[in-house]
């Protein structure tokens, strides 16, 4: 298994104590040859148990039921996969943004296609891992997208970043405290940008009538009916206000970039249960979310990166 992983591409969802991993293409003995992986900055979720797996993006949803190798319990052989394109929008040069709805609505749509071939067994969940940076206001009630994905290429709030900059306290408080180097992709300065434009859903927002969340949360959200406001400690490290020393959300952080948030999703092991969910009635039953990781992280644990030292590296 591990000098698959060591060759290749890999995107992981955990079960149990078994690993279920998905070989990229362009190998001529690849067992996996119907899987299409999607580039590097596209989102997973993972539909999982020992038989399924699905995968939904945030360029597009992918979906595949998976059955367990009887030869290597640790990897899973997916006999089909399918998706549907995500469509991307940019009202003007540097703004990147997706449909929210559209994300969703995909995943439902593409859960439909293999629900009848799912096996409902004792330990079947949801597992999700998703591109980090990405991020969606949605309505605390509903759990409706209030605004497009901003997506991690944007660039929209470069000028905040630069101006944040001029500041050299700021600048190493914002390192010290998060690990990151001040920079548009994460989702601080463009949320910040955003907000500016539209006072109502800052308003919000600061009620607790709108909530923030990269794209594990707010599907996470909507799965359950609105009553798990979760992300995982990858995720939440990326935003550029979550303090990965103490493991907490940094009013410090949040100051300098004015953003004002009466609520932030609670932070979990990537290994907990998030929740649970029948996606929309589509399935039997509800299911547990357990497993949920950002893409980077999941790769390295995938390609046995356990060590001082250890790389892993996307081309």
């Amino acid at each position: 298994l591990f000098e698959w992983l060591n060759r290749l591409e890999i995107s992981i969802g955990i079960i149990g104590i078994s690993l279920i991993a998905i070989p990229n293409q362009g190998l001529a003995d690849n067992p996996f040859k119907n899987i299409r992986l999607s580039p590097a900055f596209e989102t997973y979720l993972v539909l999982t148990d020992v038989n399924v797996r699905a995968k939904p993006l945030t360029k597009s949803r992918r979906i595949g039921r998976l059955r367990k190798n009887e030869r290597v319990s640790a990897v899973g052989k997916a006999e089909k996969t399918e998706w549907i394109a995500v469509k991307k929008g940019q009202k003007k040069l540097g703004f990147v943004e997706h449909d929210a709805n559209e994300i969703y609505n995909n995943l439902l749509q593409l859960v439909k296609k293999i629900s009848k071939k799912i096996k409902y067994t004792d330990n079947i969940f949801l597992s999700i891992t998703n591109q980090r940076e990405t991020f969606v206001i949605f309505d605390a009630v509903s759990g409706k997208p209030l605004n497009n994905a901003i997506v991690w290429q944007c660039r929209r709030g470069q000028e905040i970043c630069d101006n944040i900059n001029k500041s050299k306290k700021n600048v190493n408080l914002i390192k010290s405290k998060t690990g990151l180097t001040l920079d548009t992709y994460f989702p601080a300065s463009k949320l910040l940008h955003f907000l500016q434009s539209k006072p109502d859903i800052r308003d919000k927002l600061k009620k607790g009538s709108a909530l923030f969340g990269t794209i594990d949360t707010y599907l996470i959200y909507r799965l359950t009916n609105q009553k798990s406001y979760t992300t995982d400690f990858t995720n939440a490290s990326r935003t550029l206000f979550f303090n990965i020393n103490s493991l907490q959300w940094s009013k410090e952080l949040l100051k300098i970039f004015n953003l004002n948030l009466k609520k932030l999703p609670e932070v979990r092991e990537s290994s907990s249960i998030f929740g649970y969910t029948d996606i929309n009635g589509i399935l039997k039953k509800p299911i547990a979310i357990a497993g949920v990781i950002g893409d980077s992280q999941s790769s390295i644990f995938a390609n046995q990166c356990f060590n001082i030292g250890n790389s892993k590296i996307t081309i």
